[in-house]
């Protein structure tokens, strides 16, 4: 795949959001043993597609509502990285919350769209590990391979840490945010920056 590499050690960037809130819809596609089971206002997101020390998940489409929350729960371990992606044709609109669960909830969240993604004024984050948001179309896992949003394909190599993000056209989409992300007991504003954004990062 001919592409734009950034790699993703130590950058925390955010980007400018305005937008209305979407209807939830968060269905996995079928390439990754993702379930998605919506209760209410709540939907827990499980699976078993696992690789080494990262867990995969798939959607056709991701967005959270305001009010809304998405409950990442894993209970392996083994798992530091949940690394999740959108292969469908719409963007992500968060305006609720994403948070990890299970009892084993001390992971790294990644979301991967190239279509955009959006975080409204009422987005939050309920982690206890870093969250990295992307429209890069894969993310690289150093000489295995990557996992990619636009050619889906097996994962199962991939073991390694995440070691790059992977851009295959140079107008990629933007993420757009005016949001107060919560981590580790602090408030942590995502402020703007002149130019569109390519990838989102808060850490832990």
């Amino acid at each position: 795949m001919k592409s734009r590499k950034w790699l993703i050690s130590g950058i925390t960037l955010s980007c400018l959001a305005i937008a209305k809130p979407t209807q939830a819809q968060i269905t996995a596609d079928g390439t990754t043993t993702t379930n998605v089971d919506q209760s209410g206002q709540i939907s827990e997101i499980t699976g078993e597609t696992t690789a080494g020390q990262n867990l995969f998940h798939s959607f056709t489409d991701f967005s959270v509502p305001k009010g809304d929350v998405a409950r990442f729960i894993n209970n392996n371990p083994r798992v530091e990285n949940v690394i999740s992606r959108v292969t469908g044709s719409n963007r992500s609109e968060i305006f609720g919350r994403l948070e990890a669960g299970g009892s084993a909830s001390k992971f790294n969240l990644f979301l991967l769209n190239p279509n955009g993604i959006i975080f409204g004024p009422n987005a939050s984050l309920n982690l206890n590990g870093s969250f990295v948001a992307t429209t890069a179309n894969a993310i690289q896992f150093g000489n295995q391979g990557y996992f990619s949003a636009t050619e889906p394909k097996d994962s199962s190599l991939l073991t390694v840490n995440p070691s790059a993000l992977l851009f295959n056209n140079i107008s990629a989409a933007a993420i757009e945010n005016r949001s107060v992300v919560p981590t580790m007991n602090q408030v942590r504003y995502l402020v703007d920056l002149p130019s569109a954004c390519k990838f989102l990062m808060a850490r832990a």
